[in-house]
């Protein structure tokens, strides 16, 4: 009886929790060649004078490739927790185009996301779940990948859902996390004791 409780308990639990997570959006780290504080001086240089540019890759909206860049540099925006970088989908506009970020609908995960930051094309996932969709973000420079994010969620059912600015906002929440992770190990290096 104690045990059937239990296992009552623990399924009530879960049934629980993945309706509070239905329609949520999962956040992830990904790749990156610099600390949260680094990520974040970047950004900051690139975006000091100028929107950064923001370009797409796999966007599959009704609405088109140019309205899907247009509404994620939008989204995008502000997004930063303690950042007031700006975004544009015009690489005209960009001060620096040197640096840019990346944004891709269902990139396999099997693919390195360096290939974002390169002039090649960028694959998708056949796989991928129709009601789901996931962006990998990264941002780069001079063809280079300093750091990458992935979001998943509900698929949207276009660039005005809601859905979809919730995606572009956590993938570069992700991309540029506030928190600062630089501790003395970094400064130091490894210390073997003997």
């Amino acid at each position: 009886m104690r045990k059937n409780m239990k296992i009552g308990a623990f399924a009530f639990g879960t049934l629980v929790s993945a309706g509070l997570l239905s329609g949520c959006v999962i956040t992830q780290p990904g790749f990156s060649q610099l600390d949260n504080e680094g990520k974040r001086e970047h950004l900051g240089y690139a975006a000091a004078e100028t929107p950064v540019y923001l370009k797409t890759a796999n966007w599959s909206f009704a609405e088109g490739e140019a309205a899907a860049s247009e509404a994620a540099a939008r989204y995008a925006s502000g997004s930063i927790f303690g950042s007031t970088a700006e975004f544009t989908s015009d690489p005209a506009k960009a001060k620096r185009p040197n640096y840019y970020v990346v944004l891709a609908i269902n990139l396999p995960r099997s693919s390195l996301t360096t290939i974002l930051c390169s002039d090649g094309p960028v694959p998708t996932d056949a796989d991928a779940q129709a009601n789901n969709l996931r962006i990998t973000a990264a941002f780069c420079s001079g063809g280079q990948t300093l750091s990458s994010s992935t979001a998943s969620g509900p698929a949207p059912a276009g660039v005005g859902d809601e859905a979809f600015r919730k995606l572009v906002r956590g993938a570069m929440q992700e991309l540029f996390p506030i928190e600062k992770e630089r501790d003395s190990d970094r400064t130091r290096g490894i210390i073997i004791s003997g």
